[in-house]
């Protein structure tokens, strides 16, 4: 442990995770970021205009930071295992991905390049780095078991299914054979509902006739029907039947009954996604389902092909099949698109966070309104 630790977002990460990083930090977007600051009590370096978003969790965030003793800089989308003990300036890679520095002076600003430092020794360290955003399906176990790591607050009630302190649940069907089941607070059930680790269940999470297999659940989502491999980030709703795979879910996300994804080709081919600028990028990977940004709407029977990706602020209707790139700021139906103007965005999205208890800050509707200007200056 040590008091000298910084997480800072890149230019990589951003990149990346292109999709989600307009509203949110990637520090945010680590599924552990909550675990991390309550474990390492770190300094965080984000981009100036998202220091707020993370000033509800701790104080010790900013855009820039001075490095003027022995200091442990990582990645805001690593999280490290433990803290190696270090004298000499060091490059640190986890299994040969550059991850972080050690340094003893210098300046950390958001968004920060580790390729720069390519000139010190090498040290590996230990831990989960998250690289790209396709990656975060198949990194579930590795989620779940680290939280177990950090956070000691769970007690154990049956074979490799935890609990926090103090709670209790009706009866669910447990299957722990690939992986541990977590849990903090669910606030209802509708039973039947299936576990199958591993699997982590944030606060206030509501379960309706649920499947849930190899997922990371975060605070305050309904859920029904099937979801498997997937990250959902919170405050988001699939509360009907539909399937939900190998999937990335961001927040304020309604989807409409039988919202469903595919996430295998009929060909057995490896998936391609489309990014912006025209970009294809081939994820190595079969098994791809669809990665959703916040503040999407999606209406009943809506279909998502292989691989799609949708930005912030899209209502998708009509029961239609998407695919691709889905550009933010639209509304899709009956093959026709039309542009979701900036104020009613705003209108619907103030809506829905006020229905889960939670005010729209001033900052975050300049964060939109500049996310908007970005987007219409790129067309």
């Amino acid at each position: 442990m040590t008091d000298n630790l910084v997480f800072v977002e890149t230019e990589k990460g951003i990149k990346n995770f292109f999709f989600l990083s307009d509203l949110n930090s990637t520090f945010e977007i680590n599924p552990l970021f909550e675990k991390i600051i309550k474990f390492y009590k770190p300094y965080i370096v984000v981009r100036k205009e998202l220091v707020f978003k993370l000033n509800k969790f701790t104080k010790d965030v900013y855009d820039t930071f001075k490095v003027d003793k022995e200091t442990y800089v990582f990645d805001s989308l690593f999280i490290p295992y433990r803290i190696p003990n270090l004298k000499k300036e060091s490059l640190l890679q986890c299994k040969g991905k550059n991850v972080g520095i050690f340094i003893k002076n210098g300046i950390i600003k958001a968004p920060f390049c580790f390729e720069d430092y390519g000139n010190l020794d090498v040290k590996e360290v230990e831990g989960v780095y998250i690289e790209n955003f396709y990656d975060l399906p198949s990194s579930v176990f590795d989620f779940v078991e680290t939280v177990l790591r950090f956070d000691r607050e769970y007690k154990k009630v049956g074979k490799n299914v935890y609990i926090k302190k103090g709670e209790k649940f009706g009866y669910f069907f447990f299957d722990t054979v690939e992986g541990p089941i977590v849990m903090e607070n669910l606030s209802e059930v509708l039973h039947p509902v299936t576990l199958k680790g591993p699997v982590f269940i944030g606060n206030d999470v509501k379960l309706f006739r649920a499947f849930i297999k190899n997922s990371f659940i975060k605070d305050v989502v309904r859920l029904g029907g099937e979801v498997d491999s997937t990250i959902f980030y919170g405050f988001s709703n699939k509360a009907h039947e539909g399937y939900i795979g190998n999937s990335v879910i961001g927040k304020w996300v309604n989807l409409g009954a039988l919202t469903t994804t595919s996430d295998l080709k009929n060909t057995y081919s490896e998936v391609r996604i489309f990014l912006e600028n025209g970009r294809v990028m081939n994820t190595g990977k079969i098994k791809v389902g669809s990665f959703i940004s916040d503040h999407v709407q999606t209406g009943i029977g809506t279909l998502l092909s292989t691989g799609t990706v949708v930005m912030s602020f899209v209502n998708l209707y009509g029961g239609l099949n998407f695919k691709g790139l889905i550009e933010p700021f639209t509304w899709w139906g009956d093959d026709v698109r039309t542009e979701y103007k900036l104020e009613k965005a705003i209108e619907v999205a103030r809506k829905m966070m006020e229905r889960r208890n939670v005010k729209m800050e001033d900052e975050y509707i300049e964060l939109i309104k500049n996310f908007y200007k970005k987007f219409k200056n790129k067309k």
